[in-house]
């Protein structure tokens, strides 16, 4: 054939029908790599081998002692310096399981059948986007520990799950320690112990959930992290003792749901979350100890409902606009939230404290409210807020202690029994207090107050004061302007 000839063949075939290529179904890239197993004094070691693609590996429990070591995805084991395999079987495990899988996306998983009582499992998982998954079967364990890599960006996985219900679990603690990168921790079983789990910086998730019981107590350290933490406490999930988490400068949401209890105290410590918000939500809980949630700035909405705590409520936040509501709830001690500069609200409906409220506001522009509507005070109760048109509404409710409103200056309105609804209790004296400003104060327009201490006020330039001739028509005996 001609170079001519082969030259007009080539641009004939250049013109003819285009060929169209379909993109491939997307796989997952295999792991690889071999992991070698050795069995020394009743403890059984895993090692990898640093493989780019990560080492996967699968421990299946076969009778007590007796596990078969499954290499998946890829990767091969290996005993000793035998030569690699996609499975075998080591006996005599009576002690420890130990992994060490370097770096490299990594997964360890374990499938307990028989429940050999181990002692501990040590999971160091080095860097990358690991996962080490304790979920399937019968896991019986002194003490859980995973290391995900220290200073790594990978995004980490870990799960413990104890579905066989009440059956092994952890006799100990469990403690978990993530590497940077958006990372999750899982937890659905029993620990006879404590849990700790470290995570650095990262957008993280810790789980507690419903098949959780915790003999100890329960630590989550979050560092900041460049959106937020996400850390919850649901379902039936019990801890025996406190549970404490502590999060760096960003948004959080921290949150106790469901019919879930905490036998000690819940701590919650949150750092700034510079405009953004961070959300501390109690939702049908029982705490048996004090409830302290705290924030150094931005956005921090507390929320409690349908709750019983035990002892006192504290809540502090920084500079920002603050939203707190406390409903449908029980509180064996005080409520005491002090905000900081900012525009803040707080509502407190149809709960029963049992110690003092203390609600104490910072510096507002527009303007701080608070809105008290079926509350039974045990102890005593004061408002103060300073600079800022301040709205304050008392409604339904019954005071046994004293009462004192100090609304500091601006135009500021105080509002007592103007609902259509039952009627207002003070069975102590009541203060209203307002600084400089064309303040306003209501009382009694639609439902009947009553009054049995002395009720004083001051500084108030625009009153109503309505008493409609009720069962209560002496409401305002001793009633008296003091300034």
């Amino acid at each position: 054939m001609s170079w001519t000839t082969l030259r007009n063949r080539t641009r004939r075939t250049a013109g003819g029908p285009r060929l169209n290529l379909n993109p491939l179904e997307q796989r997952d890239t295999p792991a690889g790599g071999v992991v070698t197993a050795t069995v020394v004094g009743g403890s059984l070691t895993l090692a990898g081998d640093n493989n780019a693609n990560g080492n996967y590996v699968r421990i299946l429990e076969q009778g007590i002692g007796i596990f078969d070591i499954q290499g998946q995805n890829g990767t091969q084991v290996k005993l000793g310096t035998g030569s690699p395999t996609t499975s075998l079987t080591v006996s005599g495990v009576t002690l420890d399981i130990k992994g060490n899988f370097f770096d490299g996306p990594d997964r360890f998983s374990h499938t307990g059948l028989f429940g050999t009582p181990l002692r501990d499992m040590i999971l160091s998982m080095g860097k990358g986007a690991d996962t080490v998954d304790l979920s399937s079967g019968f896991l019986d364990v002194r003490n859980v520990t995973v290391s995900q890599g220290v200073g790594d960006a990978g995004n980490d996985a870990t799960t413990i799950n104890n579905p066989l219900g009440n059956n092994g679990g952890v006799r100990g603690a469990v403690s978990i320690r993530n590497g940077e990168g958006n990372d999750t921790v899982t937890l659905a079983a029993k620990v006879a112990g404590s849990v700790t789990v470290t995570n650095a910086k990262g957008n993280d998730t810790t789980l507690i959930q419903g098949a959780s019981y915790i003999g100890g107590s329960v630590t989550v350290l979050n560092t900041t992290g460049p959106v937020g933490n996400d850390t919850r406490v649901q379902g039936t999930a019990q801890i025996s003792k406190n549970l404490s988490v502590t999060n760096g400068d960003q948004e959080s949401i921290n949150q106790i749901l469901g019919a879930c209890t905490v036998g000690g105290s819940v701590t919650i410590k949150n750092g700034n979350a510079f405009g953004g918000t961070t959300q501390n939500n109690v939702n049908n809980a029982v705490i048996g100890g004090t409830f302290v949630a705290t924030g150094t700035g931005g956005q921090i909405w507390t929320n409690i409902d349908g709750t019983r705590v035990g002892k006192t409520v504290t809540i502090l936040s920084g500079p920002g606009n603050a939203i707190d509501t406390l409903t449908n709830s029980t509180v064996g001690g005080s409520y005491i939230s002090t905000k900081g500069a900012g525009n803040d609200s707080l509502s407190v409906q149809n709960t029963t404290i049992y110690g003092n409220l203390a609600l104490n506001f910072g510096a507002s522009s527009s303007g701080n409210t608070v809105n008290i509507d079926g509350l039974t005070a045990v102890g005593t109760t004061s408002v103060i807020t300073t600079a800022g048109e301040d709205r304050v509404f008392i409604d339904t409710s019954r005071f046994i202690g004293a009462v004192t409103v100090n609304t500091g200056a601006a135009v500021d309105v105080v509002e007592i029994g103007q609902s259509s609804g039952a009627n207002t209790f003070f069975y102590g004296n009541l203060t209203v207090a307002a600084g400089t400003g064309v303040d306003q104060l209501r009382v009694g327009v639609n439902s009947d107050i009553r009054v049995s201490g002395n009720t004083l006020y001051s500084g108030i330039l625009n009153e109503t004061l309505t008493d409609d001739f009720g069962p209560f028509s002496n409401i305002y005996l001793g009633l008296r302007k003091v300034a």
